[in-house]
């Protein structure tokens, strides 16, 4: 996580972010919840939507650096996890997967055959298959604080613990002698 003076702090922080590229379901999706939670969008959006949609209010466009990445995660309660193969495939995980964990955000991922190898469901990650499941999901956390830190906490542990480079490189190492 990233501690940020509280002045930047209110830059970054949101109930719930979205962070990444623009994709017609990820606009159709995420532009249904704007209507119910408040969603803070982080990419390069803009180019894709018009004044008038109900996401333009929601986006800081552009691309984003690392650093900013991880201040957008650590300033959020919710970090939603929308695959851009969503609805088409439902295998491969991006680095987002493991990225908001480590941030210390609560994540809401769209389920993949991989995920449970890496993460625990409900314990340290809540998955979703449709629309109404990612809604109904955020709601809980956003009504159950204690509940959400755990799985944030939860899940940043298991990042630190499981998946981070050096952890990586160990395993690469011993399947190749």
């Amino acid at each position: 996580p990233v501690t940020c003076p509280e002045a930047e702090r209110r830059v970054w922080q949101s109930e719930v972010c979205f962070v990444g590229d623009w994709g017609p379901v990820r606009q159709g999706i995420l532009s249904l919840l704007s209507q119910r939670v408040d969603l803070r969008i982080w990419g390069p959006w803009r180019k894709h939507l018009t004044p008038k949609d109900r996401l333009w209010s929601r986006v800081t466009d552009g691309y984003f650096t690392h650093g900013e990445m991880a201040r957008a995660f650590s300033a959020t309660k919710v970090a939603i996890n929308l695959h851009s193969w969503f609805g088409y495939y439902e295998h491969g995980l991006n680095p987002r997967t493991f990225e908001a964990p480590a941030c210390g955000a609560a994540q809401v991922c769209d389920w993949k055959e991989e995920l449970p190898r890496h993460f625990a469901e409900g314990a340290e990650v809540v998955t979703y298959r449709t629309g109404a499941q990612l809604e109904e999901a955020l709601h809980q956390f956003l009504k159950d604080d204690a509940r959400r830190r755990a799985i944030a906490e939860a899940g940043r542990r298991r990042v630190l613990r499981d998946h981070t480079y050096p952890v990586r490189m160990r395993q690469m190492l011993a399947k190749v002698g």
